[in-house]
Parts: C-alpha cells; sequence; structure tokens
C-alpha cells in the first residue's frame, strides 16, 4: 500500500488518534459546525454515497473514495 498507515484516513491506532484530533482542531479553526459548512458536506456526503450506489452491494476498496471525499470538503473551505 502506498500510504503504509500514514494519514488521516490511513492510519490507526495512537497514530490515528493523533491526526483526528489535528484534523479536528483544525477544522474548528475554519468553522467546523458552522451552518455555511453544512452544505458543503452534505452535497459531498450524496456524491459519495451515489458512488457507493453504483458498485451494488459488492465489495469495494473505500478508502481512496472517502479520502477524496474529505479532500474536497476541506478545499471548499477556501
Amino acid at each position: 500500500e502506498h500510504f503504509r498507515g500514514k494519514g488521516l484516513t490511513y492510519a490507526d491506532g495512537e497514530r490515528w488518534l493523533i491526526h483526528r484530533k489535528f484534523a479536528m482542531d483544525s477544522l474548528k479553526k475554519f468553522g467546523m459546525g458552522k451552518y455555511f459548512l453544512q452544505e458543503t458536506i452534505l452535497e459531498e456526503i450524496k456524491d459519495v454515497c451515489s458512488v457507493i450506489d453504483q458498485y451494488e452491494g459488492k465489495p469495494f476498496n473505500i478508502k481512496g473514495l472517502l479520502a477524496h471525499g474529505l479532500s474536497n470538503i476541506i478545499c471548499g473551505f477556501a
């Protein structure tokens, strides 16, 4: 695997907790929890769900899809 347990979506255990805390602190500084972000997040969730639906219940690796969705939300802050 390319990321070898690095990054928020690929880490686990203690590393994941550290990355999650950093991400949450950073997101709060950008206004996470405020109403204007709700629309961006809901739209991205809708897009992610539509991709999941295309797999019609077949197994697939969701990590890349979730990482892409999260990146889109973060880029939406700018």
